[in-house]
């Protein structure tokens, strides 16, 4: 769990977000085997469990949708500013590789 740092200084949203991806870096170095993906797990704040591949799935579709809201901020302020497309196109294929596909689930 991080707490949001409620601040608009870039150090510190940059170290909340390093330690939340070392959290789940951290879940998967856990797991000994692909079965214990279907683990269920009940975040706080959460009124039931969810897999552990579920919640993978989650945070993966989460961080492309705030992503996809600061490239669209971004280009509203500078029209010629070019978006990290390729870097996007890659995260958009590997969560659908492993989502959709049915490889985690």
């Amino acid at each position: 769990m991080v707490d949001d740092p409620c601040s608009d200084v870039l150090d510190e949203i940059e170290a909340a977000m390093t330690a939340l991806q070392n959290q789940i870096r951290n879940l998967f170095d856990e797991l000994k085997s692909d079965e214990e993906l279907k683990t269920e797990r009940r975040a706080p704040e959460s009124e039931k469990p969810h897999s552990i591949a579920h919640i993978v799935k989650h945070i993966s579709q989460h961080y492309l949708y705030h992503t996809s809201q600061i490239i669209y901020l971004r280009r509203a302020q500078d029209r010629n500013w070019e978006a990290p497309t390729k870097i996007w196109e890659s995260a958009v294929n590997t969560i659908s590789d492993f989502t959709w596909k049915g490889r985690i689930g």
